[in-house]
């Protein structure tokens, strides 16, 4: 039995050594292969997310050039929907929109909140869904009036402002609260009940045997997986005029956000629930926010 495990690290070394870092699998005879994600080619010149099944391979299998290809392809679709939505609405193409962003949650990407909740502003877009009231404060054919949020995350602080213009920046709405995790999300649930499933003892034990010989990266900050849910606090509002000049009013209640997307231009969120007074949000609106530099560079940070 020695011999048989000083031979199973030796071939293990020889491996790292050799071939760079690899993922033990079995073959699709003896386990079944998890789904991954494909971009394939549509007809019409558009790229397509797709779920399949991964093919038979050698049971080594390398894994950070298909990782790195992943990741550009879901960079290009981002870059794609951002610049979709940069351009006046007249001249959107919704069914391409659509598709971007349907793409970018298949891929149930992480995120490193610092790099994507943290900063300025965040102009919205409204996807699909019930229209909110945020959306329609506005003074129509009058000025172009951006809506969307400012997160800060932190280890002291996770808050938002809320962001609304009525008439510009000369007249808007701004709402602040606090957010944290919804730990009664079915989705942690869904995630327990998955990862008993996919738990495989044989399987565990060759991946604690290279685990144990490859030091491990380090951990920089925390990463969060899409999807992931939120809950809002919101416990004041004021109509600001300009930035100096503001008047109070009495706002409160929670809201519900989802995370189904985020990198450091875009987030895609989405309403689990409607907030305590859903005229605000309803369930199921879906936003599109882009960092609101790629639209206005002085657009500075609120407070």
């Amino acid at each position: 039995m020695s011999l048989t495990i000083l031979r199973l690290i030796s071939l293990l070394l020889l491996v790292c050594i050799n071939e760079g870092v690899h993922c033990f699998i079995f073959p699709p005879s003896s386990r079944p292969q998890p789904p991954h994600y494909n971009i394939k080619s549509r007809e019409n010149g558009a790229s397509s997310l797709a779920i399949g099944k991964i093919a038979p391979s050698p049971v080594l299998v390398k894994l950070p050039s298909s990782q790195s290809t992943f990741s550009s392809e879901i960079s290009q679709i981002s870059n794609a929907l951002v610049q979709q939505l940069l351009l006046p609405s007249e001249r959107r193409q919704k069914d391409r929109i659509a598709l971007l962003a349907e793409q970018l949650v298949k891929a149930k990407v992480s995120f490193d909140p610092t790099e994507c909740f943290h900063g300025p502003l965040y102009f919205s877009n409204v996807l699909e869904g019930p229209s909110p009231l945020w959306e329609n404060l506005g003074i129509p054919f009058i000025s172009k009036n951006l809506q969307g949020q400012q997160y800060t995350y932190n280890d002291q602080e996770k808050s938002v402002i809320n962001y609304a213009e009525i008439f510009g920046s000369a007249l808007h709405l701004r709402a602040y609260g606090t957010y944290e995790q919804d730990m009664t999300s079915p989705l942690l649930t869904q995630g327990e009940n998955k990862e008993e499933e996919e738990d495989d003892p044989v399987s565990s034990f060759f991946q604690n045997a290279l685990a144990s010989l490859i030091p491990p990266p380090p951990q920089e900050s925390e990463m969060l997986t899409c999807p992931i849910d939120f809950v809002v606090t919101v416990d004041k509002a004021s109509i600001c005029l300009g930035d100096d000049n503001r008047i109070n009013i009495p706002i409160s209640g929670q809201g519900y956000l989802r995370v189904l997307y985020a990198d450091p231009k875009l987030r895609i969120f989405v309403s689990p629930k409607s907030t305590t007074d859903d005229r605000w949000e309803k369930e199921g609106l879906m936003v599109a926010q882009v960092r609101v530099d790629q639209k206005d560079p002085s657009f500075g940070l609120l407070s």
